[in-house]
């Protein structure tokens, strides 16, 4: 998708804002000059915070204002109840976000494909919560196996910028939110930025069914 939203559509959160164009515009706007000087830009970002403060709204107006392709996953759609699939649901978002890169691949609700890995979670799912997360992370690396030798090389991900929202940071797997994967965390809560007046919010609102 193409997002449609701006961030003239949404009201506050200025520092958030602020932070998300920062990484995300390295991403997208400036990535040969990062390869200028042997620099890889941010592979993901983590946007947490309670339920209701608008983390999925944020996100595409983020998004739309630096005109780049994004795709919104509800995590629990990758879900089936074939061997297998839901791997290659994960395998499909990827392989589709690279062909229109650059591009967001914003889950929602990622702790739900990539929550914490324990042996007992192991011993009563057969390896399936195992074998979501190895392939998540598989997909964000880049790894690609090289069938003559069999080595693996490590390559760029192809423009594509992963985006998780969670609500709690504790929830999700530690191999997940370390650097170099979803290594950026930007916390959306209870708005109380002093600059954005509900004059200026009302406005907003009024905007989106008066145009």
């Amino acid at each position: 998708l193409e997002s449609s939203s701006k961030l003239t559509d949404f009201g506050g959160y200025s520092e958030a804002k602020k932070q998300l164009l920062s990484v995300l515009s390295l991403s997208h706007k400036q990535s040969q000059q990062l390869q200028r000087f042997n620099l890889t830009p941010t592979a993901g970002i983590l946007v947490y915070g309670p339920t209701g403060c608008g983390k999925s709204t944020l996100v595409p107006a983020v998004i739309g204002e630096l005109g780049g392709y994004y795709i919104y996953v509800e995590s629990p759609s990758l879900f089936s109840k074939y061997f297998s699939e839901t791997e290659a649901n994960i395998r499909h978002v990827f392989a589709l976000a690279r062909s229109v890169a650059p591009c967001v691949i914003v889950f929602d609700q990622l702790e739900i494909l990539a929550g914490k890995r324990t042996l007992s979670n192991a011993a009563s799912d057969g390896g399936f919560n195992e074998r979501i997360v190895t392939t998540l992370l598989t997909e964000m690396d880049g790894v690609d196996a090289v069938s003559e030798r069999k080595w693996i090389h490590i390559k760029a991900n192809g423009g594509v910028t992963v985006m998780g929202l969670v609500n709690e940071l504790e929830e999700l797997d530690d191999a997940i939110v370390r650097p170099g994967r979803l290594g950026t965390h930007i916390y959306v809560g209870l708005e109380v930025d002093s600059n954005c007046s509900w004059g200026n919010l009302m406005k907003k609102i009024g905007r989106r069914f008066y145009k």
